[in-house]
């Protein structure tokens, strides 16, 4: 099983999808900040007897909810990109061929991706949007993000590798 829209390459292994092949409306932050150019959803799971997606709540009531969803979500992305993504506790824990992307919940249950680009800055996406936005290093370790996004930040090490 995979959690992105059907694609051959689900996680885009081959990187044969990128900014300048792929229309932006195809993928969303997690898609955009993980580099599988396809819609990903850290939970969501194909049922392969009815071709539809079921999913995991992500809301929470309390900020340990958060934290416990927070953590259980972040297992699937280490299974799904396995030896490709870590967690890390601070950006000087990054090596030279990784970028970091940071990932957290909102309590009406969505969750929201953001990648630090080669250059410093941090880039996100919304959704189906055709917009990519910059967020300044206050606005990442914020309190929340968008107004909308409180639950406990977890940094990830991506590879380029």
């Amino acid at each position: 099983m995979f959690r992105t829209f059907a694609h051959d390459d689900a996680y885009n292994l081959s990187n044969n999808r990128n900014l300048k092949n792929t229309a932006k409306r195809l993928y969303n932050c997690g898609g955009y900040a993980l580099g599988t150019f396809s819609w990903y959803c850290p939970y969501s799971e194909r049922d392969d007897n009815t071709g539809g997606w079921f999913g995991f709540d992500c809301g929470y009531r309390t900020q340990e909810e958060a934290w416990k969803k927070t953590m259980y979500l972040v297992g699937f992305m280490l299974n799904d990109f396995c030896g490709r993504l870590r967690v890390i506790q601070e950006l000087s824990d990054l090596e030279r061929h990784e970028y970091a992307i940071a990932f957290r919940l909102s309590a009406d249950g969505d969750f929201h991706y953001i990648k630090q680009g080669k250059n410093g800055s941090w880039y996100h996406k919304r959704g189906a949007s055709e917009a990519i936005h910059t967020m300044n290093t206050e606005q990442v370790f914020a309190e929340s993000w968008c107004n909308r996004y409180r639950g406990p930040m977890v940094l990830l090490a991506m590879s380029t590798k």
